[in-house]
């Protein structure tokens, strides 16, 4: 069984290991002057986060559907992003480790947020704009 101690000297270490800082990108839906639907993109919270770009080529992962997607990368969150971050949402990479982005990439979600005991991973897609 694992231990309060145990349990908070892990996710310390795993936090430790977030050299890289990113930020939700929150998606609202508002309706124009004529009642259409417009998604627009707000800033969110930032986290230090853990980018692992797929270096040799993208793979796929499974959503909770089942449908195949693409993931261009992997993106490791601590658990305080646990409720925070949507599966609609968007994710900025503002940093990696440490140096800030000349021009920060944009990434949507992709396949289910993996929680585990220490972090959570997520999927990512690269956006372009």
């Amino acid at each position: 069984m694992i231990t309060y101690d145990h349990l908070t000297a892990m996710r310390d270490t795993y936090e430790a290991s977030l050299g890289d800082l990113c930020q939700v990108r929150v998606r609202t839906v508002v309706q124009d002057a004529s009642g259409q639907e417009i998604v627009t993109w707000a800033d969110g919270e930032r986290f230090a986060c853990g980018f692992k770009p797929n270096t040799i080529t993208s793979h796929q992962n499974k959503t909770a559907d089942q449908t195949l997607v693409r993931v261009d990368a992997t993106l490791r969150l601590p658990m305080q992003a646990h409720g925070i971050v949507r599966a609609c949402d968007r994710i900025l990479l503002l940093e990696r480790m440490g140096i800030a982005a000349n021009e920060p990439e944009l990434f949507e979600l992709q396949g289910e947020v993996l929680e585990g005991i220490a972090g959570i991973m997520i999927g990512l897609r690269r956006v372009t704009v």
